[in-house]
């Protein structure tokens, strides 16, 4: 099943969080953040709904953005999915949403972040290293073993980007100009920040995240690699326990 429905996320253990279920104490067992996502999602399917309520703070408009800019830098190999919610063929409750798709060969998630995180992220990515990954960044890893997984593709790629400081200009002037968020199924209103009315282009840019032409790090970081199986069955156990819990707490 797919599509972009809040049905198909509400009451599952969805790929964003997936790495609470991976959380485990020294004994190997489930840490307190496995239980508490359970908890949670008991209560959601309770509710009738998300017990989050949506804040569309400027980095959450800033990294919608980006995934469409840099889309169409990467578009060729991928298709854009980042609206298309995937539900597990066998098990319950298990839903995801991917950013890219290449179909039957990998999965792909984009992650554009505020500058500290960035360089983090992307300095970890050129490494190269699953294991270095997994443990500095989980929630990223999982996302992408958990995706792997709904899609049925054996390779992931994490990529982390952030504009140069020409391609945010051109950016800016295409919200302004053109028809870059109409194009892209974004919200104009939700981007006034972005509005060249009554301020200088220059505020603006430096408002926001960018590359300057000195720096030592790439505009897009990426690092593809092949999922483990042994991940993959791990994850899938510890969906099938917390959905055997869930179960518990539905009765």
């Amino acid at each position: 099943m797919s599509g972009l429905d809040k049905k198909l996320r509400n009451g599952y253990f969805t790929s964003s969080q997936i790495s609470r279920l991976c959380a485990s104490l020294k004994s190997g067992l489930p840490s307190s953040a496995f239980y508490t996502y359970v908890e949670e999602t008991y209560y959601s399917i309770m509710l009738g709904r998300s017990l989050s309520v949506e804040i569309n703070t400027v980095p959450v408009k800033w990294g919608r953005l980006m995934e469409c800019v840099l889309f169409g830098m990467v578009g060729l190999e991928y298709t854009m999915q980042h609206k298309n919610t995937i539900t597990s063929k066998t098990l319950e409750r298990h839903s995801g949403t991917p950013d890219l798709e290449q179909k039957g060969v990998k999965v792909g998630e984009i992650k554009c972040y505020y500058p500290k995180k960035f360089a983090e992220l992307s300095i970890c990515l050129g490494k190269k290293n699953i294991e270095l990954l997994k443990s500095s960044f989980p929630s990223e890893y999982w996302q992408c073993v958990s995706n792997a997984i709904l899609t049925g593709v054996d390779k992931a790629e994490l990529l982390c980007f952030m504009p140069t400081k020409d391609k945010l200009i051109e950016v800016i002037e295409d919200i302004n100009n053109g028809d870059l968020l109409e194009r892209n199924g974004l919200n104009p209103s939700d981007y006034y920040f972005m509005s060249t009315e009554g301020k200088f282009l220059e505020e603006i840019i430096e408002s926001l995240p960018y590359l300057p032409e000195e720096a030592k790090l790439d505009s897009v970081n990426t690092f593809e690699f092949e999922v483990p199986q042994e991940d993959k069955d791990f994850l899938i156990q510890r969906v099938e326990l917390a959905e055997a819990e869930l179960r518990k707490l539905l009765k």
